[in-house]
């Protein structure tokens, strides 16, 4: 998901120049209070307060990411809920003179965003502004303050970005083809409620070595790396598989052979519900390694941290549920791709049926499914999430 800052800040500039008296205004920015975090590390915080007057929460992560140029950009993603929508929107965005804007894209892929939250985020962890609906016009206050009560998890966020040239290869190589490598994942602040396992699935899931995953499960809680040591491991692994591509290139290819070279490998981690000592998360991952297109995805994966485990459809769900559940699914992709009832879903899908898979996560009202690119139709249509309310399914609900 790509957002254009540029047209976020001339949108912000055109709705709050129109915004009649009466609405809510942006706070004023004072220099002390203007986000200048270091850019050798990133954060997870979980707010909670009002949007609109009811009931609100966000769950934020800043990130860090390697732009083409090799300068480190700060990006903050998350997802809130609140009284617009049951199920949690994701948003992304930046800061800009001491002013956070975090912006909901459009999933049918319009350059509009849907909503957004426009405000400042101070140093005592609140963050304050103004949420608009660009749409419909809407404008309205909300503040968050930052807080863990019982049954959050507070966690923190460990990255690792960095990036190997090809020329300190091989150094006959034409161009300036490069390995762009970044990762970043969420692991509990303490030892507390479910630290260990958590630790253990995270590291389980971002591992690339099978070998390396099924050892894993039998290490005990003393020998599991550190986060800085696994982020260490996971980037020289990527790198000396680079590193081997590029010693095989030769100084002949051409400059569309050269731009292949300029692979990529970049993992995130969100987090889409924190309530009950239970923890939804979302893996997502993107890579280049050469072709026509890079590929993507996201795991999304809900785990109680209390038992230990990481839930299944066969926790949730009744025996049987399978015809329930894909009925329910053909109506949240019917809603959201304003698909008619008498349209064949196969004109646009490879089935006439949605079936549950295992990549879902529970949120707040309802079961989030993820269908990567490529699963259940073509590569072109991108990743489609669909929700699903518990009052859809509710029959077979356990």
């Amino acid at each position: 998901m790509k957002t254009s800052l540029k047209i976020a800040f001339l949108l912000w500039c055109f709705y709050n120049c129109t915004a009649c008296k009466n609405e809510p205004k942006l706070p004023t920015v004072k220099a002390e209070i203007v986000l200048a975090d270091s850019l050798q590390k990133g954060y997870y915080k979980h707010f909670e307060g009002q949007l609109a007057e009811k009931p609100a929460t966000l769950d934020l992560v800043k990130n860090l990411r390697l732009a083409n140029n090799g300068h480190i950009e700060v990006i903050y993603q998350g997802y809130y809920r609140c009284f617009q929508r049951d199920e949690p929107i994701f948003v992304q965005g930046s800061v800009e003179a001491g002013i956070l804007t975090l912006i909901e894209e459009n999933p049918k892929g319009d350059t509009l965003p849907v909503t957004k939250l426009s405000g400042v985020l101070d140093t005592n962890a609140v963050f304050k502004g103004v949420w608009t609906d660009v749409a419909k016009g809407k404008k309205q206050a909300f503040e968050f303050t930052e807080t863990y009560p019982t049954g959050v998890s507070a966690l923190d966020y460990h990255v690792k970005l960095d990036s190997l040239i090809a020329k300190t290869v091989n150094k006959d190589l034409q161009g300036d083809p490069a390995a762009m490598f970044g990762m970043a994942f969420l692991i509990l602040r303490d030892s507390g409620v479910g630290a260990l396992f958590l630790k253990q699935k995270v590291f389980e899931f971002l591992k690339n070595s099978a070998e390396e995953h099924t050892r894993m499960r039998q290490l005990i809680a003393p020998q599991l790396p550190s986060p800085d040591s696994f982020l260490r491991a996971r980037k020289d692994e990527y790198f000396a598989a680079y590193a081997s591509e590029i010693r095989k290139s030769s100084s002949g290819k051409d400059s569309s052979e050269i731009v292949s070279l300029n692979y990529t490998q970049s993992h995130t981690m969100h987090v889409l519900m924190n309530e009950g000592n239970k923890l939804s998360v979302g893996y997502f991952w993107a890579g280049y390694t050469g072709g026509a297109h890079s590929n993507y995805g996201t795991g999304l994966f809900t785990y109680d941290l209390k038992k230990e485990q990481q839930l299944r459809l066969t926790d949730i769900f009744k025996p049987n549920y399978d015809k329930i559940v894909s009925h329910a699914l053909e109506m949240a992709y019917r809603k959201q791709y304003n698909v008619k009832a008498d349209d064949p879903l196969d004109k646009r899908l490879f089935d006439s049926e949605i079936y549950p898979n295992d990549n879902f996560c529970l949120v707040q009202k309802g079961i989030l499914f993820d269908y990567t690119p490529g699963s259940i139709a073509s590569n072109a249509e991108g990743e489609i999430r669909l929700f699903v309310p518990f009052e859809a399914v509710k029959e077979v609900l356990k």
